[in-house]
């Protein structure tokens, strides 16, 4: 179930999203609120593995993030929310292996496992875009709103690029 929520629920929180903002038109994010939970609960991970390295690499990322926050704060304006956002987006996917290593080192999962819930978030995802170019309702991938300057939609997803890659390597 662990493995569940972090490698094939997110595709469901992203289209829940993507219906919200669909409907509502809204900026509010429901798969931030997740990746932001699911960050948070994931951090210890890099501390409990015995695969030091990774936990060593993010307090590094984590150290240079902090010398560069001090050089932009002393040549520009302080934008917090923004240099945190910044820092969990590129720790986000480190805390997700340290997780992994975590389990692996626990349980001994298959990579059986691993890619069979992959390909079912592949799967979902693959569906979901067809729905939507099958019947209209989604996010155009370019253009504002209804007015699009090309042929393209994203569904119900908000980022089309991390979709794409994911959906690539999958497939």
């Amino acid at each position: 179930m662990a493995l569940a929520s972090v490698l094939f629920l997110p595709v469901f929180v992203d289209l829940i999203n993507g219906i919200l903002i669909y409907k509502t038109n809204s900026s509010f994010s429901f798969g931030i609120l997740y990746r932001g939970g699911l960050f948070a609960a994931l951090l210890a991970f890099l501390f409990l593995i015995k695969e030091k390295w990774l936990t060593v690499y993010a307090v590094t990322l984590v150290g240079l993030f902090l010398v560069g926050i001090m050089v932009w704060t002393a040549t520009g304006p302080i934008k917090p929310a923004y240099d945190i956002s910044v820092i969990i987006k590129v720790l986000f996917p480190i805390t997700i292996l340290g997780f992994l290593f975590f389990i692996n080192e626990k349980t001994k999962v298959g990579a059986d496992q691993l890619i069979d819930l992959f390909l079912g978030f592949c799967f979902v995802a693959s569906v979901a875009i067809v729905f939507s170019l099958i019947t209209g309702i989604g996010i155009n991938t370019y253009g504002d709103g209804e007015v699009s300057y090309t042929y393209g939609t994203k569904s119900l997803f908000k980022a089309q690029n991390d979709m794409g890659i994911t959906l690539l390597v999958g497939y």
